[in-house]
């Protein structure tokens, strides 16, 4: 069994894990991107399912502003976020959430996962790797069949496209 020391290491740094992903969606919903860029590492990579990245803090920070430029109001809800730690300083997670994204003159509803990789520097855990994928997405007034839909992920602007997470029985 770990020291009790340990113990209580993995647990302190397993709570700052969870609030770094609080603060990335309270930043991002008001356009704080000095917090967000200071929330990655400086050769982090960012991707989002169907979507070009970007590496290096700056550039993710460039196509996240970019991004946001196209939406009105936002507001990110995480769901449930597991963690494993890898050693002492890197840890990779799961994060589900939920979306409401002003865009295209439409409110926008949906569900995706966050695919992490986290790296302690100093003190801080900071995202490493941040690959967004998409469950379901669509103007809130076709969420009721969003889910019932082969192709349910409908951003304006694009053709709809299939979930990142299918089922897998059909």
């Amino acid at each position: 069994m770990e020291s009790i020391e340990k113990r209580i290491q993995r647990l302190e740094d397993r709570f700052s894990i969870n609030d770094l992903v609080a603060q990335y969606f309270m930043s991002v919903d008001v356009d704080d991107y000095d917090v967000v860029g200071s929330l990655f590492c400086e050769d982090s990579e960012f991707s989002a399912g169907g979507f070009p990245g970007a590496c290096g803090r700056q550039e993710i920070v460039n196509f996240l502003r970019e991004s946001r430029n196209h939406m009105a109001e936002t507001l990110h809800t995480a769901n449930a976020l597991v963690v494993h730690f890898d050693s002492e300083n890197v840890a990779h997670g799961t994060l589900s959430a939920h979306v409401e994204l002003g865009m295209a003159g439409e409110t926008y509803y949906g569900a995706v996962r966050y695919l992490d990789e986290y790296e302690k520097c100093g003190d801080h855990w900071k995202f490493k790797k941040r690959d967004m994928r998409v469950v379901h997405g669509a103007p809130w007034s076709e969420v009721g069949k969003s889910m019932i839909d082969v192709n349910r992920v409908k951003w304006p602007g694009i053709e709809a496209l299939p979930s990142d997470y299918p089922r897998k029985d059909r």
